[in-house]
């Protein structure tokens, strides 16, 4: 009868380590050496699919910026997060795109942001 606790209680165990590994902080996130990203990471176990196609609306200024959408995954499905303007920070900004990056756990997103 104790085999049979013990082992039950190895699967819940299993599930808390399983959980903690899709949330990791991202290597690619760091300034100086040390970590920036303060947000939890979740790994995705496949690729996005391919982006979709949206109609950009007009420019509603000389100071903004469009920022395309992209996938997002939600821990168990993949949804699309639509483009939007954006203001620059300054006139000189420019923007880097965020991207999909293949890790060891899987396919993490990475910021964009402005340079």
């Amino acid at each position: 009868m104790n085999a049979v606790i013990k082992r039950s209680s190895v699967v819940p165990g299993l599930a808390v380590v399983a959980s903690l590994v899709a949330c990791v902080p991202d290597p690619y996130s760091q300034e100086n050496g040390r970590t920036t990203n303060t947000q939890p990471v979740y790994y995705a176990p496949n690729p996005p699919p391919e982006p979709m196609v949206e109609s950009v609306p007009p420019v509603p200024g000389p100071t903004v910026y469009w920022q395309p959408g992209h996938w997002a995954w939600t821990g168990s499905q993949w949804t699309w997060l639509p483009g939007h303007y954006e203001q620059r920070p300054n006139q000189a900004a420019v923007w880097e795109p965020g991207h999909w990056q293949q890790g060891s756990n899987g396919y993490f997103w990475v910021d964009g942001r402005w340079r």
